[in-house]
């Protein structure tokens, strides 16, 4: 009898060793489920995230834009130069444009002449460094000319690149 007990106790604890392996499985299987799906629902948060993220950038992608100088728009560079002379009541002389492509390094090298009062040329000055695109200044000259009436008139005579141009006609 004590042998059946024995066997019985046996049996009973190795059923019992085997239905807590197997339930500790499921347990870590469900675990590891739990966790997989936590894991896709932040991944589904951060993607509505960006999705809101690209349509407030794309709400801006003109403006973006307008920081990059093509044929099209060059035009438009122009213009706003011009317009930067007219508010400081500078003159402006555009006397030369071209474009540096090295294979797509493009570069547009202007000329610019501005005259009138020292504080006129100056401040066009201030003012162009500030324009919204990628400048450089290669040379900027500063001279007097004739004592007029009411002031002595300066003259700068300015040479820039452009880095933030491209020639949208390579491919």
């Amino acid at each position: 009898m004590n042998k059946v007990i024995i066997l019985f106790s046996l049996v009973t604890l190795t059923l019992a060793g085997v239905l807590a392996w197997f339930l500790a499985g499921e347990l870590t299987a469900g675990q590891e489920a739990k966790q997989k799906l936590v894991e896709f629902e932040a991944q589904a948060g951060r993607l509505a995230e960006n999705k809101e993220l690209l349509a407030a950038v794309s709400a801006d992608g003109d403006k973006i834009e307008a920081y990059f100088v093509n044929n099209q728009t060059l035009p438009n560079l122009i213009e706003s130069l011009e317009a930067l002379a007219s508010t400081t009541s500078a003159g402006l002389n555009l006397t030369q444009a071209t474009v540096e492509d090295q294979t797509t390094g493009a570069k547009l090298r202007l000329e610019l002449v501005t005259t009138g009062s020292f504080s006129q040329v100056t401040n066009y000055l201030a003012r162009l460094e500030t324009m919204p695109y990628e400048l450089v200044f290669k040379q900027a000259r500063l001279s007097q000319g004739a004592a007029g009436e009411k002031f002595t008139t300066w003259q700068a005579q300015i040479s820039l690149e452009l880095l933030s141009y491209h020639n949208n006609d390579k491919n």
